[in-house]
């Protein structure tokens, strides 16, 4: 595994990084990378696969997570510049992901097999957001849970930006967070993989979310291998600062996901509102969670 670098961050989420890493070394053998901040580091149990980054060492970093997801961008861009590590394969996941079967191998398989971008379909055609002005546009990968071949990207000074989704060399429209990377690696032969919706959650080719879960993988990416949350990380943040000034229905919706993930891992009610009936579908976890073990 000295050539596939794996890793995860959750800068100042220490209690979300630890149900996801927990999770994860219930069901993976290999080294995980793990950039968060000392007392992050507080929260995760001892295991020997655990290789801690304190990015408060790297205080550009630390800086740019002030800016929200420009600190992560900030992260990948140094993953893929060979300042943290300088492996061809890099496989990322989220840290609001909680893992129910082992689920990199196949990511791993498919780099080993000539594939430069393996991840769960993020459609341009068939998008959620219904645009026509995508509909020549590949569709790329979505970044929860995915790998690619840092050989196949093109260096640019903007690689930060490019990261964050803030800028395209390409001058095309683009969804998401590291698209733009994306399509360079397509640009330049890249070949891809796309996870299986049933194992990983998320879209399908066609846009759906009607995988064999049904009323789960639509309310989160939820799938046999694992669950996907989305937003915790932002909506602690929101949820802890009370000084910051975030308005608006982002900020509403992810210190509502906060508040449900704390509530079914870790039994704690926080006062705010949340998405109750979002809440009770969720609840049918525990149950699965009881016969996947």
């Amino acid at each position: 595994m000295k050539d596939t670098f794996i890793f995860t961050e959750g800068y100042n989420c220490g209690l979300i990084l630890k149900k996801c890493i927990q999770t994860y070394h219930a069901y993976h053998d290999q080294e995980i990378n793990i950039f968060a901040s000392q007392e992050d580091f507080k929260h995760i149990l001892y295991h020997k696969n655990n290789i801690f980054h304190d990015i408060d060492e790297y205080k550009d970093i630390a800086q740019s997570y002030k800016n929200g997801h420009e600190g992560t961008a900030n992260l990948f861009s140094k993953v893929i510049n060979d300042t943290l590590t300088n492996c061809k394969k890099i496989i990322h996941f989220d840290s609001d992901i909680v893992f129910r079967k082992e689920s990199v191998s196949t990511i791993l398989e498919k780099l080993n097999n000539g594939y430069d971008l393996v991840g769960p379909y993020r459609c341009y055609k068939n998008n959620l957001n219904s645009r026509t002005d995508l509909n020549d546009l590949a569709d790329v990968v979505q970044t929860y849970i995915f790998g690619f071949n840092k050989e196949k990207i093109d260096p640019h000074p903007l690689l930060l930006f490019m990261c964050q989704g803030l800028y395209n060399p390409y001058n095309h429209p683009i969804l998401d967070f590291f698209d733009p990377v994306s399509f360079s690696i397509l640009k330049n032969n890249g070949k891809v993989f796309f996870l299986d919706p049933n194992d990983y959650g998320g879209m399908d080719e066609n846009g759906n979310k009607n995988n064999k879960y049904g009323i789960l993988n639509e309310t989160i990416d939820f799938g046999n291998k694992l669950m996907h949350f989305a937003g915790v990380g932002s909506g602690m943040s929101f949820y802890n600062n009370k000084d910051n000034k975030t308005v608006g229905s982002y900020m509403n919706w992810a210190k509502s996901q906060y508040i449900i993930y704390q509530k079914l891992f870790y039994n704690e009610s926080f006062s705010g509102d949340y998405d109750e009936n979002k809440y009770k579908i969720l609840k049918i976890i525990k149950s699965l969670e009881t016969k996947n073990s």
